[in-house]
């Protein structure tokens, strides 16, 4: 009887014992885990900030493309160097008799008068027999030393002064020009070359033109210096 007292004397004790040391350590922990739980609002914030830089870059990266672009575009539509007008060259100067035996020249008449009208014609041209007598009372109404008209004839098959003759034309007239037609190029008639005192050719009749405006353009020509 008295060993099992001894026992029960003993045991209480160690039981107080272990309840202590269970606290020690249950209470540690559930202080730990009754701690708040803090946010971390730092790396919130850092995401946040990342996105806009991230913005920010994109939409600069973007709008300098955009500038590229535009000036890439600018430069191949509108940078191409413009072309340097090549001055007209100047004529050579020829020499001819008309009909009534007189010598004349494009230099020497040039010296008297602004500028010289070519007219390669043919009696035979439906086109020619409508320009000559406007030419012919153009030359009388001008101003004598606007304009000094030639009449040239080429490719003719008939009599080309009776024609003149018959239809009261007075003009100054030689015949038989092909040599000169060919060096300025005429390929059908009538043919109309102006050269003014820079001995440069500033017009040449064009068959999209009507009678009407070439009449009109060697009135402008009179009249301009």
């Amino acid at each position: 009887m008295e060993h099992i007292n001894t026992n029960m004397r003993f045991a209480a004790p160690l039981r107080c014992l272990s309840l202590l040391i269970c606290a020690s350590l249950w209470l540690p922990a559930m202080s730990v885990a009754a701690q708040p739980v803090a946010l971390d609002t730092n790396a919130d914030t850092a995401t946040t900030d990342l996105a806009a830089v991230t913005s920010r870059t994109a939409s600069t990266i973007a709008s300098t493309t955009s500038v590229a672009a535009s000036a890439k575009s600018n430069e191949s539509a509108g940078s191409a160097p413009e072309a340097i007008p090549q001055p007209r060259p100047i004529v050579a100067n020829w020499m001819m008799t008309d009909i009534a035996g007189k010598t004349h020249s494009l230099y020497q008449s040039l010296e008297t008068h602004n500028k010289v009208v070519l007219v390669f014609w043919s009696s035979w041209c439906k086109f020619c027999r409508e320009l000559l007598p406007e030419l012919a009372l153009f030359e009388q109404v001008q101003n004598d030393n606007a304009l000094r008209i030639f009449a040239l004839n080429i490719w003719e098959d008939r009599d080309a002064v009776s024609y003149l003759d018959s239809r009261n034309i007075h003009l100054t007239t030689m015949l038989n020009a092909e040599g000169l037609a060919e060096r300025f190029q005429i390929r059908g008639t009538p043919g109309i070359i102006v050269i003014d005192q820079n001995k440069q050719e500033v017009y040449r009749y064009s068959s999209d033109e009507s009678i009407i405006d070439a009449m009109r353009s060697l009135q402008r020509l009179a009249l301009s210096p």
